[in-house]
């Protein structure tokens, strides 16, 4: 290769030193394994990704959630460092495993789960069970009774529940206790029988609470997403490295 300059003559003359095979194929197997490992990562990163929501679901007219673990973050719109919500295991009872199998009609389940939000002033919790696209024909007769503290705040069709069931949490405050009971009237017919339903349950305080969006969970997928890439470019680039030299 050669690079002129007007003016004189000037010759750059770049010499490639061979790589030698060894190297090439020693090169190939470390990134061929950090590309695995890559892969796996961000498999496993985003399997519990989507475990991180509290799922119901419901095989044969029954329902069943993930159990979180104490302290977990609670699936939420936002939270910053001034205010963080998440379960607080009160006592062992508290969320737990909600799993109930071959639900009759008027059948019940309760499962207790408590809130607790770091925060300085008044707060509004919000609250709210969604059904997953492809399972809302048992939300037609499946209902939902929200309690909080004692009092209750949604008895309902999980079909027809709200956008968000708010609770307000005043200052010197930090936990909300929940109970959630998912039941069967006693008119339910046969065409729900043999009924699934899955749906997340989600807490969260609102945006105009100046909060902003979660930080550190999302990069995760996104840094190994990049590991994997340039893993997998210089595996290509090394490969092709090695045909070269195989052909010289």
């Amino acid at each position: 290769m050669c690079h002129m300059s007007f003016g004189r003559k000037q010759e750059v003359l770049q010499v490639r030193q061979p790589i030698r095979s060894s190297t090439v194929k020693r090169l190939i197997v470390v990134l061929a394994i950090l590309l695995a490992l890559s892969l796996a990562a961000l498999c496993a990163v985003r399997y519990y990704g989507r475990q991180a929501g509290r799922a119901a679901e419901a095989p044969g007219n029954g329902i069943q959630t993930a159990a979180q673990p104490a302290g977990a973050p609670v699936p939420t719109a936002a939270r910053t460092g001034k205010v963080t919500i998440r379960l607080y295991d009160r006592s062992p009872e508290y969320n737990r495993e909600f799993s109930v199998t071959n639900m009759f009609p008027g059948d019940a389940e309760t499962q207790n789960d408590c809130v607790q939000v770091d925060h300085k002033g008044d707060v509004t919790v919000h609250f709210r069970a969604e059904v997953r696209p492809g399972y809302e024909k048992l939300a037609e007769v499946l209902k939902l009774r929200v309690s909080v503290g004692g009092s209750v705040v949604y008895d309902g069709l999980m079909a027809e529940m709200p956008a968000a069931v708010d609770t307000p949490l005043p200052a010197g405050s930090d936990t909300l206790d929940y109970q959630l009971t998912a039941y069967l009237d006693t008119s339910v017919g046969n065409p729900y029988m043999y009924q699934q339903l899955v749906a997340d349950f989600y807490w969260w305080v609102a945006d105009s609470e100046e909060l902003a969006p979660p930080t550190g969970d999302t990069m995760q997928p996104l840094l190994w997403g990049a590991a994997v890439l340039v893993s997998g470019a210089a595996l290509t680039v090394l490969l092709r490295r090695r045909r070269e030299v195989s052909h010289d």
